[in-house]
């Protein structure tokens, strides 16, 4: 290796980038330091330096360097022995020769060795360095161009073998240069076994013998390429033709050939090529093609629809016979029109529609199923139903197959009876029935035609409507067991085209009437359920007609309606009269609001309620404020235009309000009312409509007033006499209390002992009874929970946690005595408690309040005692007293703790009976 003072740019990066990268070999480390100073001054190279072969040849990135310069004398491996290496493990790497000596032997033999070029070494180190520059240029330029040349050989060769067409090339002397996959795949012979191949060779997989080919008779006379192919012709620069191979794997195939010469730059022929395409299916579809069109041909000429076959332009290229017929032209006088030729003459009546047709066919869509009028050659119309189906080739439309059947007779019946039918369909009212029976009998030409509706479990017929030789009658029944129509509730539809009183003889109507022919169909309720028959009678024999029964059924689905609609108005009326009278008797009316317009809707039922009618009101509708100012009480003014306007300031489109309010009647009487509406909101969310009822609650509201006056003057009573007695049980306590004090009779003093105790029971008792009298006494009120629990009560040595949120039931307003009583219990009753804890939860729509305490509990055989009266250690009045208090507005209360950690009691408030802060809001 060299020195560092020599050596300091060099093998220690990769060789790489846009510099010609080259690799200096020299024994002579001056040379070298002045050689890749020299290289890289120019700019153009980046230069690594090395001072034996054998550091070159065990430096692993050797490979990648554009160019290696050696010199020839050097210790242990001379330059020769050098190149040989390089060739035989890097290959073509350009590789110059550097020496101070000229010597021929040395000359030949590394240029036999693969070396680039040979340098002599001169004293002009200019006229030296100068040519070494353009040695290794060239050199590079040379491997560049050799790399190019055999990647572009490569590329055509992939694409040679890319072609899907069986392909080879021979050269000017007819050796072949090129046989590609798809022609190795077809001849079975691969292209090492046939490049190079002369004299014909590459004939004999397609004709078992050496021959001629199409690329031998490039230059031949059609004459001469007609005795061995069919259909020739040619172009500027290449010669197309088919022929059939017989031998390829044995198979014989149709071909179609084409074939090319190939030139170089200087435009010499240098070979030819040819392709060959496997065209056997084409052939046979061609083939099928042909006889399909003569099979086609052929019944077009003997069908009665109008047939045409369109070019890409659509014009016609082909007119049915049929045409004449139909329309009076003649195929020829119709051949080459243009469309719009036809659209200004046979569909002149239907422009729109046959140009829309036109459009669908030229974007490749089908035309199915139009209906459309045409014009005669004398003017006349015909009706048809239109198919064109497109014919296209490569996504391209190339012309149309369309085809016309003649509607004019159905047309016309179409029409006919979509007049009936709307005649029919749009009946409605009464008479709807009686009109449907007339209208059948005249269409149909018959004799009897019946609707009727099934009663007394599906046996007898009750006729609603029935048209007999031109009379009408109605509402009779018959047992149609043994008749046709007892047929039609089992299987549906039913014709019997003759002879139906034979078919049925235990129908003696049938006979009697001489009736021959019947057609029946069920009435179907909205269910599905049949509910009634449709017959039709003849007397004489008639034709089975799809079409008649496709009407019937229709026409049978609008009596079947009416008959529903009839029973269900029925209905409707009967549940309508009963309501009325059920909120007559609630004494209930009910009216809507319409806020945008600010109009209330009432009718005389409601005015009936304020002693007036709509009569007298001028009309059913009233404004917000002559409602108020005629009917509402002034001392309510207030309550109701605030909960009016709560109601249209709501978020929650189920809102429902309740009030109890004053009104005065006409005749100056003032009455009360409870009134209960909700609201209707838009899409947007706004309060458009409120609808409510009122309900005359005047006879409760001066039951209530004369019980609370009754209970007022019974609790003044009791509250006397509850005063009186208590004065009394004092003095006799007093007295009581005076013997013990004054005698000293055991036996006196024993019994004095149990006399006071009485005394302070019957105490006790008169206590309770004024707790007990106001209970019930006032009106139940929404009652914040948090605000009853109490925590003043409770002792330090408690700790009472609450979690109740914003919660509000509706009990009776001494609500407070129960949890009173509850930590009265807890504590008296607990022993150890130390903790109370109170809590809400929604259970199934109910609000589940509980208390619990971590106490000894409460035995199970006594779970249900403690809240009877008198039951306990104590007074055995206040989980009585509790209950009760919540009874009075529905809700219950459970001991369910566990004995021995703790009592608990769930008190579970109803739906409706409690809210949360919000709803309440």
């Amino acid at each position: 290796m060299t020195s560092p003072d020599f050596y300091s740019s060099s093998t220690g990066q990769d060789p790489g980038g846009d510099l010609i990268s080259v690799l200096l070999v020299d024994d002579d480390e001056s040379f070298l330091f002045i050689t890749r100073r020299y290289l890289e001054n120019t700019k153009e190279f980046r230069v690594d330096t090395l001072t034996t072969p054998l550091d070159a040849l065990n430096y692993s990135n050797i490979s990648g360097y554009d160019a290696i310069v050696s010199d020839y004398y050097m210790p242990g491996m001379d330059g020769i022995a050098f190149l040989k290496t390089i060739r035989e493990q890097y290959g073509d790497i350009p590789f110059i020769l550097f020496t101070v000596r000229s010597r021929e032997e040395v000359l030949i033999e590394a240029i036999n060795s693969g070396a680039d070029f040979y340098i002599q070494k001169s004293i002009s180190m200019d006229a030296l360095f100068t040519e070494l520059i353009h040695k290794i240029k060239l050199a590079v330029a040379r491997k560049n161009e050799r790399i190019s040349l055999q990647d572009s050989k490569k590329f055509l060769s992939d694409i040679l073998d890319f072609l899907p067409d069986a392909t080879f090339a021979i050269d000017r002397y007819g050796y072949v240069t090129v046989w590609n996959r798809a022609i190795e795949e077809m001849t079975g012979l691969s292209a090492q076994e046939m490049v190079g191949k002369g004299n014909y060779e590459y004939s004999i997989p397609f004709y078992g013998t050496n021959r001629p080919l199409l690329i031998d008779l490039i230059d031949s006379a059609d004459e001469i390429i007609a005795q061995y192919y069919s259909i020739v012709y040619r172009t500027e620069t290449t010669l197309t033709a088919e022929t059939n191979l017989s031998h390829p794997k044995g198979n014989q195939i149709s071909a179609l050939v084409k074939v090319s010469r190939l030139y170089n730059q200087a435009g010499e022929i240098i070979g030819a090529i040819e392709s060959i395409r496997d065209i056997s299916e084409m052939k046979k579809t061609e083939q099928k093609l042909r006889e399909s069109e003569e099979r086609f041909r052929g019944m077009t000429e003997r069908s009665s629809d109008l047939i045409f076959i369109l070019d890409e332009k659509m014009s016609a290229a082909y007119v049915s016979p049929s045409v004449y017929i139909h329309l009076g032209y003649q195929p020829d006088e119709l051949i080459g029109k243009s469309m719009d030729f036809a659209a200004e003459t046979i569909f002149s009546k239907n422009y729109l529609e046959f140009m829309q047709a036109v459009e669908l066919t030229m974007q490749g869509k089908p035309v199915e199923n139009m209906d459309m009028i045409l014009c005669r050659k004398d003017g006349s119309l015909m009706y048809v139903s239109v198919y064109v189906v497109p014919i296209t080739e490569n996504g391209n439309v190339m012309g149309a197959q369309a085809s016309m059947r003649d509607i004019t007779e159905r047309r016309k019946t179409e029409l006919a009876t979509r007049a009936l039918m709307m005649s029919v369909v749009e009946t409605t009212g009464a008479n709807s029935l009686r009109i449907i029976t007339e209208t059948i009998s005249s269409w149909l030409g018959a004799d009897c035609v019946v609707i009727g509706e099934l009663i007394q479990e599906n046996e007898t017929v009750h006729v609603l409507s029935m048209f007999l030789d031109g009379n009408y009658s109605s509402d009779f029944s018959y047992d149609f067991r043994g008749t046709p129509c007892e047929q039609v509730t089992k299987t549906g539809f039913s014709l019997y085209p003759d002879d139906v009183a034979c078919t049925f003889p235990r129908c003696k109507f049938l006979s009697e009437m001489r009736f021959r022919g019947y057609i029946g169909t069920p009435l179907h309720d909205s269910s599905g359920n049949i509910i009634g028959i449709l017959c039709v009678l003849f007397r004489n024999p008639l034709e089975n007609s799809l079409y008649v029964r496709q009407v019937l059924e229709i026409i049978a689905a609008k009596a079947a309606a009416d008959i529903e609609r009839s029973h269900i108005e029925d209905t409707l009326r009967d549940s309508r009269e009963r309501l009325f009278e059920a909120m007559d008797l609630a004494q209930l009316v009910n009216w809507e609001y319409d806020i945008d317009k600010d109009l209330f809707s009432f009718d005389d039922r409601f005015y009936a309620m304020y002693g007036t009618s709509v009569d007298q009101e001028g009309g059913m509708f009233m404004s917000s404020g002559t409602y108020a100012r005629e009917f509402v009480h002034p001392g309510d003014f207030d309550v109701v235009a605030k909960e009016i306007e709560k109601a249209i300031t709501a978020q929650d489109p189920n809102y429902v309000s309740r009030l109890e309010h004053r009104i005065i009647r006409r005749d100056g009487e003032i009455r009360y009312i409870t009134v209960r509406f909700s609201i209707i909101k838009d899409a947007e969310g706004r309060t458009i409509k409120t609808r409510g009822a009122n309900q005359d609650i005047t006879d409760r509201k001066r039951a209530e007033e004369a019980l609370r006056q009754a209970n007022k003057r019974l609790n003044l009573l009791s509250s006397i006499t509850r005063h009186d007695i208590l004065n009394a049980v004092s003095l006799i306590l007093g007295y009581l209390e005076l013997v013990e004090m004054d005698y000293s009779d055991s036996e006196l003093l024993k019994y004095n002992h149990l006399m006071k105790n009485a005394t302070k029971e019957i105490q006790h008792q008169i206590e309770f009874t004024r707790l007990y009298e106001d209970l019930g006494s006032h009106d139940p009120v929404w009652i914040n929970l948090r605000s009853v629990i109490p925590k003043p009560l409770v002792s330090t040595s408690v700790t009472l946690v609450s979690d109740l949120d914003h919660y509000f039931i509706y009990a009776d307003s001494m609500l407070e005595k129960v949890f009173h009583n509850l930590l009265d219990n807890s504590i008296r009753h607990g022993q150890h408690v130390t903790e109370i804890r109170v809590s809400a939860r929604i259970i199934d729509d109910d609000l589940m309040v509980t208390w619990e305490d971590n106490g000894i509990g409460v035995a199970d055989q006594y779970k249900e005692q403690i809240f009877d009266r008198g039951f306990g250690e104590n007074t055995g009045l206040g989980m009585f007293l509790a209950r009760e208090i919540l009874s009075l507005t529905g809700i219950s209360i459970h001991e369910t703790g566990k004995q021995g950690t703790g009592a608990r009691f769930e008190i579970r408030v109803p739906e409706g009976g409690w809210k949360s802060k919000t709803t309440l809001e």
